[in-house]
């Protein structure tokens, strides 16, 4: 049976704001002076702009995490961040865009490094520019074999829901890399952003399954915000309804 709560430690739906609705109160901090679209609800962020959240996530030196993206790149450009626990190149959690050494940027990389620079890619090319997308980085470090610890879930119209079958570099880990004063991001590690709008953001500290994304992806707009209120985005509930939403209420980063 799915399950989109258990474990779950950050929620962001960014309907012009950056706060948490998990329940745990980790709101995010904007930078770099963002400023709201004309109708008052999306925040469009520039190149140099990203979600800083507390190092405080429950991500750090475990054996599970997983994170979850809604989101509409507006480009395809190499290394484009979309969430990131970053301490250095050797001790990171992040999902990304590919780039020189890691395959093309039309494909997703997720990188679980603990005193080392392993990740794994997709090869599928499921990062489209202009195109509604979900995706999920997904941890197990209980298990053993790169296959089995590192997991990617990509959705999008033309395809559903793909469990990529991901190309490997190096030898993925047990644990998280114990990263306690690291920032978590989101559009942001180093000088690397993210161009686009993201929609929502999950961080779970398990391993969600193939029918915990499916869920995730299936709710579309049928969150409720922080104060009872329908969700006005994304555009579509994807998977049970083909009925257009009349909003999508994401965040832009570009």
């Amino acid at each position: 049976m799915a399950d989109v709560t258990s474990n779950l430690q950050l929620w962001c739906k960014y309907n012009g704001n950056s706060l948490d609705s998990s329940g745990n109160n980790r709101n995010g901090t904007i930078w770099n002076n963002p400023s709201y679209t004309e109708s008052g609800v999306d925040l469009e962020l520039s190149s140099t702009q990203f979600i800083q959240y507390t190092p405080t996530l429950g991500i750090d030196n475990v054996s599970a995490i997983s994170f979850y993206l809604l989101l509409r790149p507006e480009s395809l450009s190499d290394f484009q961040i979309l969430a990131s626990k970053q301490a250095s190149n050797t001790f990171r959690s992040t999902l990304h865009t590919g780039g020189s050494g890691q395959g093309s940027n039309a494909n997703w990389v997720a990188q679980l490094c603990n005193n080392n620079t392993s990740f794994g890619r997709t090869t599928s090319n499921p990062v489209e520019a202009g195109v509604d997308l979900a995706v999920a980085m997904v941890f197990d470090g209980s298990l053993t074999g790169n296959s089995n610890r590192l997991k990617v879930y990509t959705w999008k119209a033309s395809t559903g829901v793909v469990a990529e079958t991901l190309t490997f570099s190096g030898t993925v880990p047990a644990t998280t890399a114990a990263n306690t004063t690291t920032a978590f991001r989101i559009g942001n590690a180093s000088t690397f952003y993210f161009d686009g709008l993201i929609k929502e953001a999950r961080v779970y500290s398990r391993a969600i399954t193939q029918d915990d994304f499916t869920a995730l992806v299936a709710l579309g707009d049928s969150a409720v915000d922080e104060v009872g209120n329908p969700d006005r985005g994304p555009i579509y509930s994807p998977i049970f309804s083909s009925v257009l939403a009349p909003v999508f209420s994401p965040m832009r980063v570009s």
